[in-house]
């Protein structure tokens, strides 16, 4: 018999793929060449939209985790984040690998430089052994683990009461920290307060806000679906104009600061409406969505190894930005795309191998 495929909000999908090349852009700023500019400045908000909705699904699996009986929740916790590893690691390692091998061809990277990046590619930098970073945007993956590993036996064992009262307090507490203590949402692996990185500290806070989403929109779902289309129309309209906002904001407006915030509730709010809506995103669930989403991560991961690649390039020989910006982009897509397949490829194969069919 076949699985009957859930569906997928194909407006998250999407906008997970725009938005792993808007951090791919964002990023492209450290290349060097004739007539350079600025595009994607603020590119690091795509970090909370991805911690954000990662909390969501994060916490609709942990509500799967009741239907279990007899569960042993803390080697749950480990199975599941072993699982988590066998999805991320092959690509963290991958690419690890290759910029090694290539940076240290080039003379740019020492051999004690590369034996300390295995934190690093191995997930487990955040914890504060920072070593050697080899692939930089990679923190938000750790991080997000780490608050993960974390919290899945407290919210299991409280339940209700971590929706209600814990989690609100770690959004308050945890917003007015950051607004006090950073002038910026540009946070990642730069600051270390003592106990944590100021970018785990942000995945705290904003996972957070995924698991509060995920309860307020469940709540708006059951209003809608006693109210007719033209409420549910014009709420597709409001998170529609509310991507495009972000998106501009993210790609023209050039200044970081207080305003970070005000950003902040406008994707909290936006994503809200969209996880609210189950006609128009899932309406549009098809195999390119789920297509662009699946290689959204492999374009995350890869992109830090050509732009290193592409800036030592750029100080020896001399070529316009957008060249090289054009150059950049394009090898990490299409490495990516090679790369992914090459994954599935193996994949079905171990299917087909271990269980005589090839899983659909």
């Amino acid at each position: 018999m076949k699985k009957e495929v859930t569906k997928r909000n194909a407006i998250i999908s999407l906008f997970k793929f725009i938005f792993s090349i808007v951090i791919v852009i964002y990023h492209g700023k450290k290349l060097v060449g004739i007539n350079k500019f600025e595009i994607a400045t603020l590119g690091y908000f795509c970090v909370d939209f991805f911690f954000i909705v990662s909390g969501y699904y994060f916490y609709k699996n942990i509500l799967k985790l009741n239907e279990k009986k007899d569960l042993d929740i803390y080697k749950e916790n480990v199975k599941m984040i072993i699982t988590k590893l066998k999805r991320f690691l092959p690509y963290t390692i991958i690419s690890g690998l290759l910029a090694i091998i290539l940076f240290y061809i080039m003379k740019e990277l020492k051999i004690t430089n590369a034996l300390m990046s295995i934190f690093n590619l191995f997930l487990i930098d955040m914890v504060g052994l920072k070593g050697y970073t080899i692939n930089g945007p990679i923190w938000y993956i750790s991080s997000m683990l780490i608050i993960f590993f974390i919290l899945c036996p407290i919210i299991y064992k409280l339940k209700d009461k971590y929706i209600y009262y814990i989690c609100p307090l770690i959004i308050m507490f945890g917003l007015g920290y950051m607004y006090n203590k950073y002038s910026t949402l540009n946070l990642h692996r730069s600051k270390w307060n003592g106990f944590l990185f100021s970018g785990t500290i942000k995945a705290l806070v904003e996972i957070n806000i995924g698991i509060l989403l995920y309860n307020i929109s469940n709540k708006i779902k059951e209003v809608l679906n006693k109210k007719n289309n033209i409420i549910m129309y014009l709420l597709n309209i409001a998170y529609i104009l509310g991507y495009i906002f972000i998106l501009l904001f993210m790609l023209f407006y050039k200044k970081s600061g207080v305003l970070d915030y005000f950003v902040l509730l406008v994707i909290s709010i936006t994503l809200l409406l969209n996880f609210s809506d189950e006609i128009f995103s899932i309406k549009l669930d098809s195999k390119f969505t789920r297509y662009l989403e699946k290689i959204s991560l492999p374009i995350f991961v890869n992109h830090f190894m050509f732009l290193n690649y592409f800036y030592y390039i750029g100080k020896r020989y001399t070529m316009d930005f957008y060249k090289y910006l054009i150059l950049y982009v394009s090898c990490t897509i299409v490495f990516s795309i090679i790369e992914q397949f090459i994954i599935d490829l193996l994949k079905s194969r171990k299917v087909i191998k271990e269980y005589g069919y090839e899983k659909k």
